[in-house]
C-alpha cells in the first residue's frame, strides 16, 4: 500500500482577527509548527474549511482502513475481486488517489495483513 509522505502526525486549526491556519502537531523538527494552510479569516465559512483540512489526515487513514476492509471481506466471502459496480468502493479509490495525486493506485490488502 502506499504511504502518504506529506506533513506527518495531527494536524490542528488556530486563528486570530485576521487568519486562519492549518498547523501540525507533529513534535519531531521539521515539521513541528509546520503551516500547512493559511486562510484569510473572513467568515465561518473558512473556519469550517480549515477544520476540514485539518481532518485529511485521519479521512484518509480511515478511508483507506476501511476500503481494505471491504476489499478483505469480499475476498473472504468468495467474491473474489471487489465487484466493478460497487459505486462506494469506487469513490473511495478515487479519493485516495486524488489524496496521494496518483491516477492510478496498486493497492494490495495483503500488506495490510
Amino acid at each position: 500500500m502506499a504511504e502518504f509522505k506529506g506533513t506527518p502526525e495531527q494536524w490542528r486549526v488556530e486563528s486570530d482577527e485576521r487568519v486562519v491556519y492549518v498547523i501540525s502537531d507533529d513534535p519531531n523538527p521539521p515539521h513541528h509548527g509546520t503551516i500547512i494552510c493559511e486562510m484569510d479569516n473572513g467568515n465561518q465559512e473558512i473556519e469550517r474549511d480549515a477544520r476540514l483540512i485539518s481532518a485529511a489526515p485521519d479521512l484518509l487513514e480511515a478511508l483507506e482502513a476501511m476500503s481494505n476492509e471491504f476489499a478483505e471481506i469480499c475476498n473472504n466471502v468468495g467474491l473474489g475481486n471487489i465487484p466493478e459496480e460497487n459505486w462506494t468502493f469506487k469513490k473511495a479509490e478515487k479519493a485516495i488517489m486524488k489524496a496521494y495525486g496518483c491516477d492510478e493506485i496498486q493497492r494490495d490488502i495483503e500488506d495490510n495483513s
